[in-house]
């Protein structure tokens, strides 16, 4: 932002780090965007490493706690948003099917997906939206998107599929607020963030803060065909060309 940046431009940004790892297996036009600079069709099977320039000891799966790209990362691989941004980095559905605004963007309907499941097998539910969301307004969470939910005041479950926002000012945005890392959507009552349960492409097999991370496919993901990738494994390196040295080719069969 201080380089000029909108704050419109700044949130995309923010979604934007954590696509590369789902386009190995989450957007599927961002999937297909980079199969077509190559020969075929992606391929399912196989397994990648990630070399992050940073981790710390501190390394949380909350969301809600992440401050660098491979935080980002982690939690597109782990969680899905309401919404998520296409590979021209405009929302679009996500776990919500649909979702449309009156008061000129001051009240905001957002409609969930059936046959949606946490890693876990619990069901999807609006109430999972409105915790996730409500969260971030308790200090005591120390979120790092508190002042993007500042201007939401309430978020209420209308029936079993139907969330409605409120925003103390009209915004058009929201779609795209609600796409960025940190709002992806936990768990109702969730504390113990170690596991990763979300309703993402890929489950979290392990999970060593300041070491690694290690994604496994999600049979059971809600889109159908998806993920692509058997595994992602994603390490912490800060130096340069140990980071290069340390890569390996994916593997597929």
């Amino acid at each position: 932002m201080q380089r000029g940046l909108s704050r419109r431009d700044a949130m995309k940004l923010l979604g934007a780090a954590g696509l590369l790892a789902m386009g190995a297996g989450g957007v599927p036009g961002l999937s297909r965007a980079f199969a077509a600079e190559g020969e075929g069709t992606p391929q399912r099977g196989g397994r990648i490493r990630v070399a992050a320039h940073s981790s710390s000891t501190k390394d949380s799966l909350d969301p809600a706690q992440g401050s660098t790209a491979i935080d980002y990362c982690r939690a597109y691989m782990f969680y899905n948003g309401l919404t998520q941004f296409d590979p021209g980095l405009r929302p679009q559905p996500c776990l919500a099917e649909s979702f449309e605004t009156t008061d000129n963007g001051s009240h905001w309907v957002f409609v969930l997906r059936q046959g949606v499941t946490f890693h876990d097998g619990k069901a999807l539910t609006p109430q999972d939206v409105v915790y996730s969301i409500m969260r971030h307004k308790d200090p005591a969470v120390g979120s790092k998107a508190l002042s993007m939910v500042e201007q939401i005041d309430s978020v209420r479950a209308l029936d079993q599929r139907r969330v409605e926002f409120n925003l103390s000012a009209p915004n058009i945005e929201l779609p795209s607020v609600l796409a960025v890392s940190h709002l992806v959507i936990v768990a109702d009552g969730t504390q113990d963030f170690s596991k990763g349960n979300g309703t993402g492409a890929f489950r979290c097999q392990e999970f060593s803060p300041g070491v690694r991370s290690v994604g496994v496919r999600n049979e059971n993901y809600w889109r159908e065909g998806y993920p692509h990738l058997d595994a992602i494994e994603m390490v912490g390196i800060g130096d340069e060309s140990s980071r290069v040295n340390a890569r390996s080719p994916a593997t597929s069969r």
